[in-house]
This record gives C-alpha cells, structure tokens and sequence, in this order.
C-alpha cells in the first residue's frame, strides 16, 4: 500500500518553559487554527510565530499531557505534535486525541527528530495524519499542514 506520510525536516528544538497563545481573538472565525505541541518552547514559539505571520490563529502548548482538553476550547483546525517529550509523549498524546469523539477526526501531523521508516509506520498506525521530521523548511511544513484545513 502507498502512504500518505510525507517526511519533512525541521531545525533541531530548544529547551522550553512556558505557553504561548495567540491574541488575535477578533480573527479566529476567519483564520484556520492550529495547536503546536512541542515540549521546547522555542521550537513551540517559533513555529507559532510563522504560522501567524502566514495567516493562522496559533497556539502553543509545551504540556503534552493538557493538548486533548486544549482541543476541545481552542478548536484547532489541525495539531503539529511533537513524537518525542517527557511525561507523556506525542503518541500518548495522539491515542487520547484518538479515544476522545469530540475531537478524534482533528487532523494530527506528528513532527520529530526521528526521521526513520518505523516511526513513521507506528505514527501512521496510530492515526497520524501526517509526519513531518525536524529540519523541514517552514513553507514545506505549512503545505503540509495546509492540506488538512478546508
């Protein structure tokens, strides 16, 4: 079977402390959402900060184990998830994502270091929408993500 699971590269994460939301709560109903769960906060930040210079509401979530309850208040039309962060990491997150009906059909793009075909394989068995590895350029990543806003 062909997969639809791209591999990206993104530039390596930073150590991280606290979340970021958007303020431009004026435009949500007209800007696609997107939630970024990344334990480094200036990966999180950063990645944020592009997507609202393109045009998104974005928020940044550095708490894993918070992103399912975050889903169901911010709306967010897709999350980028980070695969690897302590406590609990992106593939608890995407199972919790998964069980929950209320927000289960959200597109999820888990984004790692990992670049390796049985990370890719297990995000995709797992309900994964996407998988974009750390290093990929930013306007790769927001084409990417673009995909999975209608």
């Amino acid at each position: 079977t062909t997969s639809n699971v791209r591999i990206f590269h993104l530039t390596p994460a930073q150590d991280c402390k606290y979340i970021t939301y958007a303020s431009f709560a004026k435009d949500l109903a007209v800007m696609p959402n997107i939630l970024i769960v990344d334990d480094h906060f200036d990966t999180c930040d950063t990645l944020r900060r592009l997507f609202q210079r393109s045009g998104w509401s974005a928020a940044c979530l550095t708490d894993a184990s918070e992103a399912p309850e975050r889903l169901h208040h911010f709306h967010a039309d897709v999350v980028l998830l980070d695969v690897m962060m302590p406590d609990m990491d992106g593939f608890g997150v995407l199972a919790a994502i998964r069980a929950d009906p209320q927000i289960a059909r959200t597109p999820v793009i888990m984004y790692s270091a990992l670049s390796d075909e049985k990370t890719r394989h297990r995000a995709e068995a797992a309900g994964a929408s996407d998988y974009v590895v750390k290093g990929t350029p930013f306007s790769q990543i927001e084409e990417c993500v673009s995909g999975y806003v209608s």
